[in-house]
């Protein structure tokens, strides 16, 4: 059995692949709720970050300097994560 896997778009982290597994150990998630939709964020760090992360060096919670916003999204085929600019995410906190 195929364990589901989301691959990140854009921004310094394009092409990165995890498995749910690694997501959730990995990466800091941010779930919002609003009215009409829920919406799930994985925070990431700097690419140099990051590695510190994978290798048990750095805590995924950090702290960190910068943080990119990758939004969930559910596909046909799968999931992806969507690199989301500092003020379309700073509109998704508003509206939670």
């Amino acid at each position: 059995m195929t364990v589901p896997a989301a691959e990140f778009y854009r921004g310094p982290h394009d092409g990165l692949v995890l498995d749910i597994d690694e997501i959730k150990r990995y990466c800091h998630l941010v779930r919002m709720r609003s009215e009409d939709q829920d919406r799930l964020f994985a925070m990431m760090p700097t690419l140099v970050e990051w590695n510190h992360i994978i290798r048990g060096n750095l805590d995924k919670d950090g702290p960190f300097d910068m943080l990119y916003p990758y939004e969930l999204e559910r596909r046909d085929d799968g999931a992806a994560f969507l690199f989301r600019r500092h003020d379309e995410f700073a509109e998704a906190v508003e509206s939670a």
